[in-house]
């Protein structure tokens, strides 16, 4: 088992998803190689300056 470089928790996951994490925990999430797909473009959905 390794960790990866960015130091992003399953929990920090979690976070992201039900949109309690800052910007700087998106941005780092959105780095991990093994974020699957989905939450990679979900996770910069997040990121987008509202309409």
């Amino acid at each position: 088992m390794s960790r990866d470089e960015n130091n992003v928790t399953v929990a920090d996951i979690v976070q992201i998803y039900v949109r309690e994490a800052d910007e700087n925990l998106v941005r780092r999430a959105v780095q991990v190689p093994a974020l699957a797909d989905s939450l990679r473009t979900y996770f910069q959905q997040q990121l987008e300056p509202e309409h």
